[in-house]
């Protein structure tokens, strides 16, 4: 059995024919068929007009935009941040299917980094339960009353696993004790160094163990207890472990909430005490952003937990802008925003502790649409009460207006402003118009030509033919025929080709990136849509049929050459005549194809 990347070929093929690209990349982002492919907005960039195609019959993905490509398991790669080994594991819990040994040449490698990373986790782990500890001992004092003026009673702290960093030395002390090297509390993030000695970098602080996905403690949010010069809050730095901006505080216990009864929407907050404060209350699906703007990272995190978000920042000034930039990275990868509008200066968690959960409950029954926050926004800065601010608004909002997916959502907004300026129905719609048209461009309707190779007629007719082989068409003979297979790129994919005739299976299309390195994948994309610039599929068969005509008389012609040249240099006259004789052969030959 042939090996990619470490995994036998019909593994693969079997895993890649239970995990449609189309269903997978769905989860992640909004697809609109139109024609043969699905069309939804790059992931991997920021774009207006989409421009990322995803192909249902070969099974692979092209952004005419930003120029990536691959197959499902490149896609789950990027998205998830994790390596070929993570991205098959996780379609394969996906597919119900069971991960067969790892075989590449790099699986000691990856063995060797698979140990390190889960000698990380124990470690973090271990700090979470010195913290936890600590906030139980004399010197958590100061720290319990805090938490006891904030309200947090006891299940609600083991239930976050709430702790206490004492001071600077003990947390290093204590993990050299358990065996940890100085390298390793380092790379945790949790421990600093300076002038040799090391440190908790988060000493004094009332801890907040932050946890994964998969329930894994990975880092540490701090706060101060007194009044300081310095940031109230602070994080472990970014490691192997942690990424801010690919993290949501909370995020294990909402999964386990969709898990036991369903999630139909999710509450995003700024910060920790918000977080466990709605939790207390009783609100079992609230996340945090940990004090930063949303990133499409966490966007697509949410995404596939839930399709509806209430987004409930604070309600200063600060709180309003970190809402406006989250608002737009949610829409974008298909969720339903409504905006938690909460009193002036004040934060949920204030909001329980004043109200109580009524008072929270009554904001999200109030929250609204996405749209209307956005106009609201734009009405507080451009005042409607004179000329200029109506003029400012009514253009400002158009153009919001004019990304709505609905008509009628268009047409509803459109009246609201009627009211609102006094412009005319007609008149505003007729802005609208002229808005869309400016901003329509239709997707592309073929590869870029700039690709790997250079994308010369010959190129041409060799991706044609190996798209046709790949896709189950024309006939083996064929891949004899084609030139450049000594090219790796080319040269893999027909060893491929021939690994499934020789079985008797069909080729997989998608099978195709998986036998070239990744800087080659641009020109397995190529290939792969080859075909697409034929709207009739006799008319791409006869242009084959053509392009393996003249390839064989090439061949011929320059096997013609070469018996001419010896030939000539023959003296004796029985090898002469053999020549002569292999000549007329292949006149023969290439008159067939002339």
């Amino acid at each position: 059995m042939t090996y990619h990347n470490g995994f036998g070929t019909t593994f693969l093929e079997d895993l890649k024919s239970r995990c449609d690209i189309v269903q997978v990349i769905s989860k992640y982002l909004p697809l609109e068929k139109k024609g043969r492919n699905y069309w939804g907005s790059c992931p991997f960039h920021h774009e207006k007009t989409p421009s990322f195609s995803v192909n249902p019959e070969s099974q692979f993905y092209h952004c005419f935009g930003c120029g990536v490509s691959g197959d499902v398991i490149k896609f789950v790669e990027e998205m998830e941040s994790v390596d070929f080994l993570g991205a098959v594991g996780l379609l394969c819990e996906q597919a119900g299917m069971k991960m067969p040994e790892f075989r590449g040449r790099d699986a000691a490698r990856i063995e060797e980094e698979k140990r390190k990373k889960d000698r990380l986790l124990n470690l973090v782990k271990d700090a979470a339960n010195f913290y936890f500890t600590c906030l139980r001992r004399p010197a958590g004092a100061e720290a319990r009353a805090y938490l006891e003026r904030r309200g947090v009673d006891g299940e609600t702290v083991k239930k976050f696993a709430l702790g206490f960093s004492p001071d600077t030395g003990s947390l290093p002390e204590y993990l050299r004790q358990k065996g940890y090297s100085r390298e390793e509390m380092l790379a945790s993030g949790a421990v600093g160094e300076k002038n040799g000695y090391l440190f908790d970098n988060l000493a004094g602080r009332l801890i907040f163990p932050i946890v994964n996905a998969f329930g894994e403690v990975i880092a540490f949010g701090g706060r101060v207890l007194g009044k300081t010069d310095f940031a109230k809050y602070k994080n472990t730095s970014d490691t192997e472990l942690f990424n801010k901006r690919k993290t949501l505080y909370g995020v294990h216990l909402v999964k386990k909430t969709r898990q036991e009864k369903g999630l139909s929407a999710a509450v995003i907050v700024e910060g920790y005490m918000d977080t466990v404060a709605l939790w207390q209350a009783g609100f079992d699906n609230v996340m945090a952003s940990m004090g930063t703007s949303l990133t499409k990272d966490q966007a697509r995190l949410i995404k596939r937990m839930c399709d509806v978000v209430y987004i409930s920042y604070d309600g200063d000034a600060a709180g309003q802008k970190a809402t406006l930039r989250g608002l737009d990275i949610l829409s974008s990868v298909g969720i339903t925003v409504r905006v938690v509008r909460l009193p002036e200066g004040r934060d949920p968690d204030e909001v329980i502790r004043d109200g109580g959960p009524e008072a929270y409950q009554k904001c999200l029954d109030s929250a609204i649409p996405l749209i209307d926050f956005k106009l609201l926004s734009l009405k507080s800065a451009y005042p409607v009460n004179n000329t200029e601010g109506r003029r400012k608004y009514a253009y400002e909002a158009v153009k919001l207006i004019a990304e709505l997916p609905s008509r009628t959502e268009q047409e509803d907004c459109l009246k609201l402003m009627r009211k609102e300026t006094g412009f005319t129905l007609e008149a505003l719609t007729r802005d609208l118009e002229n808005v869309r048209a400016a901003g329509t461009q239709p997707p592309p309707a073929a590869p870029p030509r700039e690709t790997v190779k250079e994308g010369g007629m010959e190129t041409r007719a060799v991706r044609m033919i190996l798209c046709r082989l790949l896709k189950g068409g024309g006939d083996p003979d064929d891949l004899s025929l084609l030139p450049g297979l000594g090219d790796p790129c080319y040269g893999a994919l027909a060893d491929y080709l021939k690994e499934c005739w020789d079985e008797e299976r069909n080729p997989m299309p998608s099978m195709a990136y998986e036998c070239v390195p990744p800087e080659a994948h641009d020109e397995v994309s190529a290939i792969l849509s080859a075909d697409q610039s034929f709207s009739d599929p006799a008319e791409a068969d006869r242009y084959c049929d053509e392009a393996l005509r003249g390839f064989a008389a090439a061949s011929l012609e320059r096997d013609m050459a070469a018996v001419a040249s010896r030939f000539e240099r023959e003296e004796d006259l029985q090898e002469r005549k053999k020549l002569a004789a292999q000549m007329g052969d292949l006149m023969r030959k290439l008159k067939k194809y002339k």
